[in-house]
């Protein structure tokens, strides 16, 4: 292919659930209900750090300048849905959720026979999307620790095809 526009668009939708009541203490009934156990999940509790949607799309133009130079610029786009931190209710409670975000990138290069430059852009409006959340001592309840995605990130990329 020597150049043109490519477009590609990918979504997932997962509906990730315990099947069975999570109890405190080890119970193989699952009931919760012996000497004292409880329930930290029942069954259905959606799973943490799992999203229901997302969604990805890229475009991409390439213009074929000579018979091995061809310059492109490409954008890409993804969003993912909020998602439970913790699968038992009570830290849940105390953690909150990880909320939806959507991330944009950019890159602009040229390929010179066997060169190829880049010029990129990693999360370009700077999103501070979550990817995890905890707590330091499960049982302290002080405010959750978060863990967030790359800071947008400006770089050049080179490379030789050998």
């Amino acid at each position: 292919n020597g150049g043109g526009l490519f477009l590609q668009m990918a979504a997932a939708y997962t509906d990730a659930k315990t099947r069975q009541n999570l109890c405190h203490a080890i119970d193989a009934t699952y009931t919760c209900a012996t000497g004292g156990n409880s329930i930290d999940a029942p069954a259905g509790s959606r799973l943490p750090i799992t999203p229901k949607f997302k969604i990805s799309g890229t475009a991409r133009y390439t213009a074929e300048l000579s018979g091995t130079t061809k310059a492109y610029g490409q954008i890409n786009a993804a969003h993912q849905g909020s998602a439970p931190s913790e699968v038992r209710a009570g830290p849940a409670a105390t953690i909150g959720e990880l909320p939806a975000f959507t991330t944009v990138n950019a890159a602009l290069g040229m390929d010179l026979d066997k060169v190829n430059i880049e010029l990129f852009v990693s999360n370009l409006f700077d999103e501070r999307g979550q990817v995890s959340r905890f707590l330091q001592c499960g049982q302290c309840g002080q405010r959750p620790y978060v863990v967030a995605i790359q800071p947008r990130t400006i770089g050049l990329r080179m490379g030789y095809d050998f």
